[in-house]
């Protein structure tokens, strides 16, 4: 299950309703001190966590009045295929009624001034019978099976033990029921609903937050938990030897004891009496309770600087949300990563949130003030709240659009400046730029080299700007910087040119926009087969002969490599190998969300140095950029 929507209403600042749709894979939150953006973090850590609110959670109007309720919303999407509501049959939550109009779950946690735990709640586009407005799931099975032979509806093949089966019958027949749109289905109202409901949030991802102020000493809560974790897990290990030696030490005490016992008897002997041990039990994770840290210098984690403080903590945070989270998918909530931080090691925390995002498993929520650092992130992916409410721009939006919204964010945080940059490329997505900072440090060839260095140096910007025709969108606001800006696209786009390569072979010129089309479909079209089947047949443990097969009835072949969409290929491929002989069927929906993971894996592979891969960039138009870039910049 994955975060579509937060809605938070009487909750801290939020008096009034408000909403943050998220992305599925990374979301980032801007917007001035106090906009509201940890209000959203702290709302989805109580959801998750099944927490109490406090009374300085409820909202209070500018005139001091109270609200009398917070509620806290969150719709999820990708959902599980089956579900198990009762002991006997599995069924699905559209067959259910469960979803709401926009096929989403969306669940509502509503907490009162005269109780702190929530009243759990479904909102969903559902039925009621029209004779009670009653809805079928808070009804036990012998009412529902009256109602079945009530409306003489066939018990032929109906488990008549199982309440889903006896409700599906009756949703046959829809004319005895009315919809409606935005429908409370409240849990204490649900025939089981408290097993319904512990059902539903055993598919919820684990959430985890990482606040901001997580910088203090080493032996605080937020740190030790997961050195805790650690510990026990190592212990556990070796519990038997260590139950060995707990045995040892209370011999050696009952020993002692007793020679005590034994002189008091010669010196007293009215005295005499047994000494015993009185409740011996090593309890070995307490003795590593305070585990302190240092570095390979000996100097201890509290004493370092709060950048390098945080860093650790951000570390042991992912090592603790890896360790309770392994096999289902994970949310992971850091407010400001930047914080404390120099910029260079800002960048590198950022691309490293941004390859956590890249795992199908992960959804990534970042609150930031940074525009240095938001500038390189899609704009659809950036939610700006001020006193206004949530603004965010949909891919939908025209460029001109896209590009007020930018400008209106730049214009709260201040603008992005860079006077080391001599270059922008604009690249149509995240993939292409990992694509680059893959292939440019394993490079061999003498101009893919030299490139490489403007790179390092920062001569060279990349920016996502989100598919064909986005150019507009950046143009006005690289315009300032009196530098060279090239698009290189996609050969499968279908818009016009608007500059040919022969273009920039006549040399860069200043505030000019150049647009190079690739020689090949898209980057992932320049590696090598032999590339290709050794990443994805590692990655997906198959025979490089079975992958090998399936891509040529797939026609990921050698003399189709330009022009094959090859990440929908190869997850064909994939599916293929997966069935074990029996027949194949296309299904859309495995092969786009399969295709997006090929894409990322593909994009990692560049860094593997292929010669052959290299031979054939740089003899297609992208050589012809890399070579006019180093020329500009020799």
């Amino acid at each position: 299950m994955i975060i579509k929507n937060v809605a938070i209403k009487g909750f801290r600042g939020a008096l009034n309703r408000k909403e943050l749709m998220l992305e599925q894979d990374f979301t980032v939150i801007t917007g001035r001190n106090d906009a509201g953006k940890s209000t959203f973090l702290d709302a989805l850590n109580i959801f998750f966590g099944n927490q109490k609110v406090s009374d300085s959670d409820f909202s209070r109007s500018l005139d001091g009045e109270t609200a009398e309720e917070i509620y806290i919303e969150v719709s999820f999407c990708d959902l599980p295929q089956q579900v198990v509501f009762d002991s006997t049959s599995s069924t699905t939550f559209e067959d259910e009624y469960l979803l709401d109009e926009q096929g989403y779950l969306t669940i509502r946690y509503t907490y009162t001034s005269k109780g702190r735990l929530p009243k759990k709640s479904l909102l969903a586009r559902h039925p009621v019978l029209k004779e009670s407005s009653v809805p079928l799931l808070s009804m036990k099975n012998a009412a529902l099976k009256k109602l079945v032979t009530q409306h003489q509806l066939s018990s032929v093949g109906i488990d008549m033990k199982s309440n889903v089966a006896l409700r599906q019958a009756l949703y046959k027949d829809l004319t005895l029921f009315e919809f409606q749109e935005s429908y409370c289905l409240e849990l204490e109202n649900v025939e089981g609903g408290k097993g319904l409901f512990s059902k539903i949030e055993r598919n919820f991802p684990a959430f985890h937050l990482f606040r901001a102020e997580n910088v203090s000493d080493e032996g605080e809560k937020f740190v030790q938990d997961p050195v805790r974790a650690i510990v026990k897990e190592v212990l556990e290990q070796h519990v038997d030897s260590l139950d060995a030696v707990a045995q040892k030490v209370d011999d050696e005490i009952t020993n002692a004891l007793t020679a005590v016992s034994d002189d008091l008897a010669q010196l007293a002997p009215s005295l005499r009496t047994r000494f015993m041990p009185h409740d011996v039990r090593a309890n070995w994770e307490k003795a590593y309770a305070s585990v302190a840290f240092s570095d390979a210098q000996g100097v201890p984690l509290a004493t370092r600087g709060s950048g390098m403080r945080r860093l650790a903590l951000l570390s042991f945070f992912r090592v603790q949300a890896e360790r309770v989270s392994k096999g289902i998918p994970v949310v992971y909530a850091i407010e400001e990563p930047e914080a404390f931080l120099h910029p260079d090691l800002q960048k590198e925390i950022w691309q490293a949130l941004n390859d956590l995002a890249l795992h199908e498993e992960n959804q990534l929520i970042i609150t930031s003030h940074s525009a240095n650092l938001i500038e390189g992130t899609l704009c659809t992916q950036v939610r700006y709240l001020d006193d206004d409410g949530v603004h965010s721009v949909s891919p939908e939006k025209s460029d001109d659009e896209k590009a007020d919204f930018v400008r209106h964010i730049e214009k709260s945080l201040g603008k992005f400046r860079d006077t080391d940059i001599d270059c922008f490329i604009l690249v149509e997505g995240k993939n292409d730029i990992t694509t680059l900072e893959k292939l440019l440090p394993a490079a061999s060839d003498p101009e893919l080299i030299t490139f490489a260095g403007h790179f390092e140096k920062g001569r060279i910007k990349t920016l996502p700007i989100g598919g064909t025709g986005a150019v507009g969108l950046w143009q006005g606001r690289l315009d300032e910087f009196d530098k060279p800006v090239v698009f290189l696209r996609d050969a499968d786009d279908d818009i016009p040119e608007l500059l040919e390569a022969a273009e920039v072979q006549n040399g860069l010129k200043k505030k000019e926009v150049y647009t190079i089309k690739h020689s090949r479909r898209e980057m992932e079209n320049f590696l090598s087969l032999d590339v290709i089947i050794e990443v994805l047949s590692k990655k997906w443990n198959l025979p490089e002969h079975q992958l090998r097969d399936a891509m040529n009835m797939f026609g990921v072949t050698e003399d189709r490599m330009a022009t094959c969409n090859v990440p929908d290929e190869m997850a064909r491929s994939f599916l293929y190998c997966q069935l074990d002989g029996e027949q194949y069927e296309d299904d859309p929906e495995k092969v786009a969300k399969k295709s997006g993971s090929v894409k990322r894996i593909l994009a990692d592979a560049f860094a593997i140095g292929d010669q052959a891969t290299e031979h054939a960039l740089m003899s297609s138009n992208f050589g012809v950029l890399v070579r006019e870039i180093n020329k500009m910049l020799a």
